[in-house]
């Protein structure tokens, strides 16, 4: 088993990987002094960026009205500036290119400190499920990432408006849901107690 220094030295991208004990010692940390951190630039509606040391990260929080007037909200989070991004000139098409940039851009590679984004993230999202409200949020994960976004779904609680519960059926198709998707959905007449926070 890992120590907690490594482990919250642990890369976010590389974090669904830790073991159910070590990735449980890394929420008992996170929970110990969590409060979301909103230090962040907001670019449009729900779009924010903030850096940790040089590197420049971006959640985007995507808004849309289904079919059945529910509303839903899908969160990406990526690094902008990866130093070790792939340079075209390594590629022979665009869009081998344009396949390895998006996946340099998805994890958060020599941050040092996961807390940090973490805690950026959270505030983001809790300042756009506060905002929107919405039925259904789905995050794009990777099978690694399942069960460390079901933790952390428990540490935002106190400080959204609204109880989810994780989904196992996708509410747009109907099909199963698979390793590369995550998803919750409110829980209807359960309007849960806020901590309250300056945003």
């Amino acid at each position: 088993m890992k120590s907690l220094e490594e482990i919250l030295n642990t890369p976010v991208e590389e974090m669904g990987y830790l073991n159910d004990e070590e990735l449980d010692l890394f929420i008992k940390k996170l929970e110990e002094d969590f409060e979301p951190d909103f230090n962040f630039e907001k670019i449009n509606q729900h779009v924010y960026r903030f850096r940790i040391g040089q590197l420049l990260y971006q959640v985007d929080i995507t808004e849309s009205i289904l079919s059945n007037k529910k509303k839903m909200i899908e969160i990406k989070f990526k690094l902008l500036n990866n130093p070790d991004a792939p340079k075209r000139i390594n590629f022979q098409t665009y869009q081998q290119y344009q396949i390895a940039l998006q996946k340099s851009q998805v994890g958060v590679t020599g941050t040092g400190n996961p807390i940090k984004v973490f805690k950026k993230v959270f505030g983001s999202i809790v300042i756009s499920i506060k905002d929107i409200k919405p039925d259904y949020i789905s995050f794009v994960a990777d099978e690694s990432r399942q069960g460390l976004y079901s933790k952390f779904i428990k540490i935002l609680k106190p400080y959204i408006p609204i109880e989810y519960k994780r989904l196992t059926i996708n509410p747009l198709t109907g099909d199963e849901i698979g390793n590369e998707e995550f998803w919750l959905e409110k829980q209807e007449n359960n309007i849960l107690p806020v901590v309250n926070v300056d945003t």
